[in-house]
């Protein structure tokens, strides 16, 4: 009775997340190369069109966050200056040192950065405390790329779109993983406890 308890979790786990009803949720990697597959060529195409930017065109709004009455904390102010620096750093100046430009690749490998300080996982956690600020800058970048790199909102679009199912599997196994107790059962597949699982489906 408990292994087909069993069986019958780990197929409903299975099936959600569109894995083998044996071996468990689909490979991660192999999703995430036909991500890239797809989503590959779209990026590209806007980023190899793209032009430069005026740094200061993404300069001067941080500029402008910076000086808002209400991210006069340490934290935000620390957030920001540290894009800002990599703003700078990564612009090529002209030969009077004037103006200086950005390309829209550069802007991006910066901007891939935001989504994790959001979420409080980049180098430094305690950025996840100027979540609202970031999230401006975010967007920001976004538009001044999309600006500069026509296709790049579309390329962006269709990545969350085929992100989403990827994951959906990277939660269900670690559903898997914490929800397992820790004898595996006849078919060397682990035993999902059903109150474990019961509070991880909710939470």
């Amino acid at each position: 009775q408990n292994l087909n308890q069993n069986t019958a979790r780990r197929e409903l786990l299975n099936r959600i997340a569109g894995g083998d009803d044996v071996t468990g949720p689909a490979n991660v990697a192999n999703n995430e190369a036909i991500r890239n597959r797809i989503t590959g060529p779209m990026r590209e195409t806007a980023f190899e069109g793209g032009e430069m930017v005026d740094t200061n065109r993404v300069v001067g709004v941080i500029d402008a966050m910076l000086k808002a009455p209400d991210n006069q904390g340490k934290v935000v102010q620390k957030a920001l200056n540290s894009y800002r620096s990599s703003v700078l750093r990564s612009s090529t100046k002209l030969d009077d040192g004037a103006e200086a430009f950005i390309h829209p690749r550069a802007l991006y490998a910066i901007r891939k950065d935001i989504g994790p300080d959001i979420a409080g996982l980049g180098a430094k956690p305690e950025r996840k405390f100027a979540k609202s600020q970031l999230v401006d800058l975010q967007r920001v970048f976004d538009d001044t790329i999309e600006a500069s790199a026509p296709g790049y909102q579309a390329y962006m679009s269709k990545f969350k779109d085929v992100s989403k199912p990827i994951s959906d599997m990277e939660l269900l196994q670690d559903i898997q993983r914490k929800g397992a107790v820790a004898a595996p059962d006849l078919d060397q597949l682990p035993i999902l406890s059903q109150a474990k699982m019961g509070t991880l489906l909710r939470g």
